[in-house]
Formats: structure tokens, C-alpha cells, sequence
């Protein structure tokens, strides 16, 4: 099988992960000298695997260790234990193994200079080594609040958490050589074994939880455990700067600040924390954007290098974790050099796991990744870690189902997600048995089958409202948890209007049609120039209506408080506080704004000091919205978007998934009783299941097609 036909299998088969060969990361071995897995019982995660090849699931994935052991040293008993697990017996069976690749004790020890250190942390090389392997060495990387350290996901029976330094810099030389050269071994060694042949793909992991995210990146606000403030680091980051300057003088200019005495700010001042529009926007300095700049450039240089190794070894599929927009720490993370990813020709596919946000049964579920523009260029997978009611935890996540119908909703809610957006996904199975029941496996079964009918017809969008998301203008601010809340409940509000969405970034305008689109809302957009947007106004549609958060526009190029009246037509000043209409769940941690009353308009929310959200009339019959403040709820955006033309499927409190060839309304308050109210365009071909839960979320799910031509 050559790449190409590999790639058409990754683009439409979906794909089974367990937990066969999870493993200490970084690796272990126990008393017997064996490198240790949480569980040697392949047998209970092979029969996961055997349930899913007989609903015709051939593409399997699990994480496999690496092999690296310690400098220059290999041990692959683990990795082939697990790959003959997953695949003995199972001829037409293939496999993704997920290969982590942060580096063993040993390398720390020998390469301290390499580690990432938190604020606060050691200075010396000598101060590093010495906290290596020991309780002062942070291994996770992660907030652990929810994560069961023993009998858990990440199992571990040592008290490695929350410490001064972490694992590799991501800007480590060293690591990038050593953990290629690991990843080289292993993929000869695998690719010359046994079952070369049935390894479809490599997927690359490294940093918190193999998802190409820096350590400490996934903190909640006001840690110090976050940053790298470790020795290869700021020399490296000081030398990218000189070359993206053109050396140091101009460097020093734009930073207002010498090389020598530049201090990276810990990282409670790279939050907003009520700070002015100025500070919230790095007015004057370029010192922080450049550093966000700096984290991702580094993320992505190593997750092309590590696909490049791939394809130069082996020829086959390279892909990784990549692009989380739609939580607040995405500039911490190093996921803000997406274009870099889509363009290389390194890396053949993406994926990031499904959103942890409003994802109840009866909620609309969502993504962590604008997919649709990852999927415009690679390859997309989602990961779906549902959690079916077969979840053992005692304390699960609000989004955890709590029967059989709750389960069944998030099946086919997800499923349906990832239809309509054409694009692909893996069933996870992190629990050890969440999709273990005959009626949960039917279900998966006859939806595999559907995705093989529904890929005869060609898949084209029916939304009439375009979300967009940019990417820049997390690297040019400071980390607003309120802001970025209110980017998740603004797409959770308006896609329980009744009307499908699509998410894109600002980067894809230029290069897609806009036509068909109603209503387009630009979440944040603080980096749209008054040039560039007059350049897309010119390609959407006549009256289109356009919906404004907070102070966009405002770095267009350099920060301007009028930047925002040119692109969007509303002037802003400060506000003493923050209205009553905030988002419950928007922390308020970022400068209030009210409209300028001066430049008219219709209010739609007021705080006691003026307007916070202002609709007016625009060019061409069309109308602009300001909202200043995380505030629109559904009840002020319907009436919005039913003034704008847009097409209703189902009523308010109603989530609406579609293409031209399936739909799916999924509702708060129980059974979808009426069918959808389809475009003149369209008719039901097939209803495949209606149903209500005990908690009355609702769903019904239906095949469409357009009607027959008059």
C-alpha cells in the first residue's frame, strides 16, 4: 500500500483507540527490568479491538511506547509486545501507533541545560540536574484537578507533579536530534518486523499528554507552573528574534528593551486580569506577541521534524495533535503556527479531541480546532472520547452520560458532527469498556455503515452563518480566560438558534467562497486591518449582517482604539464595570468596553453606563452588531439572524448539524416531535432515529436530499 491509497483509508474509514500499551511517559521500567504498561492485560483490550472488526472497523490506533530508554539505549520488548496484541490473527486489520517521544530519565540527567523550567525555577545547569527524577520534576504537565493519579487515566504511582522544571525545552536542538533518531529506530524496527505491512500511519505525540502542548501549558490562571524559562530557551529565543529583525538593534527597538536585561514576565502578568485596553493588547512593545510567536514556530518546527523523519523512513502517513483555538491558553500551548502545519509537506493529517465544552446530552458539542480549515488542506481526525454511561468514575465530567439514551444522543450528535463536516474521526475508549454494550456497538455499526453511503454524494455546506476565528490575535494579546469563554458560549448560544454553523479562520477567507453566507460573526478578530476587511467586504454578499465582538480590529497593524470604528463602523471607550448580561461563565478578567453612543443604532444590551451590544444599519441593506461584552444569548442573536434571512431548521433551544445530505437536530427539552422545516431545495429522504432521554434532551436524526427539479 503506497501513501496515497493510506491517505484514502485515513480520509474515510473511521478509526478504534484503546488503551493497549499505555505506558509510563516518560518510560520506566519496573523491578523486573521490563519497561512498565498500566495494564499487561492485552487479552481485555484485544476483545475492545475484536468488537469494533465486527462492525467493520479496520483502522485501529493506541499509544505504543517508544523504545528510548535512556541515551543511546533502545528497549522495543513493550512496543512489540503491544503491536502483535492489537494485530496477531487480525490479517485485514491496520494500525496507527501514537509514539511519544519526550525523552527518558537518563537524557534529562545527561542534558539539564535542554529541560524546560518553570518561573521561578533553577538558573544553573548543575540546580537542574540535581531536581531531575525527583518530586521537583514535573512529568505531567498538566492541571491534575480530575485526573486520577492512581487506578485512573494516567496512572502513576509517584508524586511527580507540580514542579520547577518539566521535561524537553520544545526549542531543545539536542532533543529534536535524539528524539528523531529514536523515532527513526523504532520505525525501522517496527516497519521490518512482523507487521510492517499492516501499519497504516505513524501518529507523532510529544509534551503535556502527547498533544503537542507545552508543559504546564493546560493551568488554570495565575499558576507560575507555565512557561520555559530554561537555559537553551531564552538563548534560542533571543537568536530568532535577532534574525527576524534583521539584528539586534532593530530587535531592541521594537522590544523597548536591551537583549541583556530582557526578563520574560511570569506568567500571571501574561493575563489580563483587569488589565487597560493597552496592556491587554501589548501596546508598545513587541516583546510578548514575538514570544508567542517564537512558542508555536518552535511546536510546529518539531512536529515537521519528527513527520519528516517519518516519511523519509518509511513513506507512510505522518500526523499529530495540532491547532487548539477555542481554549484559553492556546498562546501557552504553542498551537498558533497552524498555516506552518497546513503547508508543509511533512505532515499529512491533524486531529485534536473533541470539545470538553457544553458537550452534554442536550448541549451542541463542538471542537477544541476549527477543523473545517485544518480539513481544507490535511487530512482531519476528531477524537471522540465519549463518555458513555459505562464511564466507572465516581466523580465524571458534567458531560458524562447517565444512561443508555444520554449515550445514544452523544453517539449520534458526534457522529453527525463529523458527517457534516466531512470530515473523519476515532471512537476513543479511554475507560477500559465505554462502548462495551451490543446496543451502543449497533449503533456505531449502522453509523459506519451510513458514513460509506452518504460518501456516494458529494458533500457541500448548507450554513448560512460563517463563524470566524483568528489565530494571530491570540499571539498579539494577553490570556483572557473571559474572552475566550465568551468565544465558546457566543458558538454555543447561536448554534442553539436552530440553524447549522460553520467555523473557519480568518487566514481561509481569502481563499473561499463567501456568498452563501448570511451572517458572518467574527469571534475575535483583533488583528483585521481596515484594509483587509474592506478587501473580504468586497466578496460578501449584499445585506449580509455582520456580528462584532469586543474590540475588533483594534491591532490593525498597531494598537488604535479607532482601528475599531474603521473596520467595524462602532466607536468603544471604557466602561466602569462589567453589565449584568456577562456570561455566567466568563471570567471577568478583561477591560470593560461600551459602544460610543454618538454613532447611533439600536440597543440590544445596556449596563449602567451605556451600551455594551448596538445593532445598526449598514451598506446595502445589510447590519452590523457590536457586542463589547461576552453577551448575545440566543434570545438576542435569533431575532438577529431572522432579520438576516437566515433559514430556521428547527425551533430556539435547538442545536442543528446539516449538509446536503443529512441533518441532525439535537434539542434541550426533549423528543424533536415536528420534522424539520427544510429550504424549498430539500426534502427528507429517511428518518434514522428520533428520541427523547429521561433528562428530555432530544435528537432526530435524518437523510436529506434535494428536491426533484420543477
Amino acid at each position: 500500500m503506497n501513501r496515497e491509497e493510506a491517505l484514502k483509508l485515513l480520509r474515510e474509514e473511521p478509526v478504534f483507540w484503546s488503551r493497549m500499551g499505555f505506558c509510563y511517559d516518560p518510560p520506566r521500567a519496573g523491578k523486573d527490568g521490563r519497561q512498565i504498561i498500566f495494564s499487561r492485560d492485552f487479552d481485555r483490550y484485544r476483545r475492545l479491538h475484536d468488537q469494533f472488526e465486527k462492525i467493520g472497523v479496520t483502522l485501529h490506533t493506541s499509544i505504543m511506547h517508544n523504545g528510548w530508554v535512556g541515551d543511546n539505549r533502545y528497549d522495543y520488548e513493550a512496543a512489540d509486545a503491544t503491536v502483535d496484541a492489537v494485530l496477531h490473527d487480525a490479517p485485514q486489520r491496520l494500525y496507527i501507533p501514537r509514539i511519544k517521544l519526550n525523552p527518558p530519565m537518563e537524557w534529562c540527567r545527561s542534558h539539564p541545560e535542554e529541560l524546560l523550567v518553570y518561573y521561578g525555577g533553577p538558573k544553573t545547569a548543575e540546580e537542574i540536574a540535581a531536581l531531575v527524577d525527583t518530586p521537583l520534576h514535573d512529568w505531567f504537565g498538566g492541571d491534575t484537578d480530575g485526573y486520577p493519579v492512581n487506578g485512573g487515566f494516567y496512572q502513576d504511582d509517584r508524586i511527580n507533579r507540580n514542579g520547577v522544571i518539566a521535561m524537553q525545552s520544545f526549542s531543545s536542538r539536542v532533543w529534536l536530534r535524539d528524539a528523531s533518531e529514536a523515532l527513526r529506530r523504532l520505525i525501522e524496527h517496527l516497519e521490518n518486523g512482523r507487521y510492517g505491512r499492516q501499519i497504516l500511519a505513524y501518529q507523532i505525540a510529544f509534551g503535556c499528554c502527547g498533544e503537542t502542548t507545552l508543559w504546564g501549558a493546560w493551568r488554570p490562571a495565575g499558576t507560575t507552573r507555565r512557561g520555559d524559562y530554561g537555559i537553551s530557551h531564552r538563548r534560542d529565543f533571543i537568536e530568532w528574534a535577532e534574525k527576524k529583525y534583521g539584528g539586534r538593534e532593530k530587535m531592541t527597538e521594537a522590544w523597548g528593551v536591551e537583549p541583556e536585561k530582557m526578563q520574560l514576565p511570569p506568567p500571571p502578568e501574561r493575563e489580563s486580569a483587569h488589565s487597560t485596553l493597552e496592556e491587554c493588547f501589548y501596546a508598545g512593545s513587541a516583546l510578548m506577541p514575538d514570544y508567542h510567536e517564537f512558542l508555536s514556530q518552535k511546536d510546529a518546527e518539531a512536529v515537521n521534524c519528527f513527520g519528516r523523519v517519518v516519511h523519509e523512513t518509511c513513506d507512510k502517513p505522518s500526523g499529530a495533535f495540532y491547532g487548539y483555538l477555542m481554549v484559553p491558553q492556546t498562546a501557552y500551548a504553542g498551537h498558533l503556527a497552524i498555516d506552518r502545519l497546513l503547508d508543509s509537506p511533512d505532515i499529512d493529517f491533524l486531529c485534536s479531541p473533541r470539545s470538553y465544552y457544553y458537550c452534554a446530552p442536550g448541549e451542541p458539542g463542538g471542537e477544541q480546532c476549527p477543523s473545517r480549515s485544518m480539513n481544507r488542506k490535511k487530512i482531519w481526525l476528531d477524537e471522540l472520547d465519549i463518555w458513555t454511561h459505562l464511564d466507572p468514575r465516581k466523580h465524571p465530567h458534567p458531560g458524562t452520560a447517565r444512561n443508555m439514551e444520554e449515550t445514544q444522543v452523544l453517539l449520534w450528535r458526534e457522529w453527525t458532527k463529523n458527517v457534516t463536516c466531512n470530515q473523519n474521526f476515532w471512537w476513543m475508549d479511554l475507560g477500559d469498556g465505554w462502548f462495551s454494550h451490543p446496543q451502543i456497538m449497533s449503533t456505531l455499526g449502522r453509523q459506519r455503515e451510513l458514513s460509506g453511503r452518504l460518501k456516494q454524494t458529494p458533500h457541500r455546506s448548507v450554513s448560512e452563518i460563517l463563524l470566524v476565528l483568528d489565530d494571530k490575535s491570540f499571539g498579539d494579546m494577553r490570556v483572557s480566560y473571559g474572552l475566550s469563554a465568551g468565544m465558546r458560549r457566543f458558538e454555543r448560544e447561536i448554534k442553539l438558534c436552530g440553524a447549522p454553523t460553520d467555523l473557519f479562520r480568518l487566514a481561509d477567507l481569502d481563499e473561499m467562497p463567501l456568498q452563501q453566507y448570511k451572517v458572518i460573526c467574527f469571534l475575535n478578530g483583533y488583528t483585521l486591518t481596515e484594509e483587509r476587511w474592506q478587501s473580504l467586504k468586497a466578496r460578501i454578499r449584499p445585506g449580509a449582517t455582520l456580528l462584532w465582538n469586543y474590540a475588533a480590529g483594534i491591532r490593525a497593524p498597531a494598537f488604535d482604539r479607532q482601528n475599531v470604528r474603521r473596520v467595524t463602523g462602532f466607536g468603544i471607550r471604557g466602561g466602569t464595570g462589567y453589565s449584568e448580561s456577562v456570561y455566567d461563565d466568563a471570567p471577568l478578567d478583561f477591560p470593560p468596553l461600551r459602544i460610543d453612543e454618538s454613532g447611533g443604532g439600536e440597543t440590544l444590551l445596556s449596563a449602567s453606563d451605556g451600551p455594551v451590544a448596538v445593532r445598526k444599519l449598514c451598506g446595502e441593506g445589510g447590519c452590523a452588531v457590536l457586542a463589547t461584552e461576552p453577551c448575545l444569548h440566543m434570545e438576542q442573536l435569533r431575532p438577529v439572524l431572522q432579520a438576516a434571512g437566515v433559514h430556521f431548521y428547527a425551533p430556539m433551544g435547538c442545536t442543528v448539524y446539516a449538509d446536503n445530505r443529512l441533518l441532525g437536530v439535537f434539542s434541550q427539552k426533549g423528543v424533536v416531535a415536528d420534522e424539520p422545516r427544510l429550504p424549498e431545495t430539500m426534502r427528507l429522504a429517511e428518518t434514522l432515529v428520533k428520541a427523547s432521554t429521561p433528562s428530555q434532551a432530544g435528537m432526530a436524526v435524518y437523510l436529506i436530499e434535494p428536491t426533484a427539479a420543477k
